[in-house]
């Protein structure tokens, strides 16, 4: 099996389907991931428990994205894709992840160092 067949969009937690729900011109593009087999659904009930927790352990203002600190420690996915620097504080957290090894981010382009296949993990609690 080579790099591309195991490489998965990582969705779970009820938080973040529902603001995927809410982006329409995406939502025909994620469709055709789910077809093509490319979404790796991960169980909704451990994100959201991992959520609340992560929400009483840290009561900041700024930590207005607890879902996908969730979804990365539950699903043990080693790659974050975002542009959102805010929240990169707390996705570094080491504290966070059961296994101490928090993700990697990619930004840009020039983070497709990142995509190696030590970063290709086998995903759990998936539905």
């Amino acid at each position: 099996m080579n790099r591309n067949d195991r490489v998965k969009l990582v969705i779970g937690g009820t938080k973040l389907k529902k603001e995927i729900s809410k982006m329409g011109k995406y939502l025909s593009y994620l469709a055709e991931l789910k077809k093509a087999s490319k979404i790796a659904s991960i169980s909704d009930q451990l994100v959201d428990s991992y959520e609340e927790k992560l929400v009483k352990k840290v009561n900041k203002k700024d930590f207005d994205d607890p879902h996908f600190v969730a979804l990365l420690a539950i699903s043990g996915c080693l790659i974050f894709v975002s542009h959102d620097f805010r929240s990169e504080k707390y996705i570094k957290r080491t504290d966070f992840y059961p296994t101490g090894s928090k993700p990697s981010i990619y930004k840009r382009r020039e983070h497709s160092t990142l995509l190696t296949d030590e970063r290709i993990v086998k995903l759990k609690n998936i539905e």
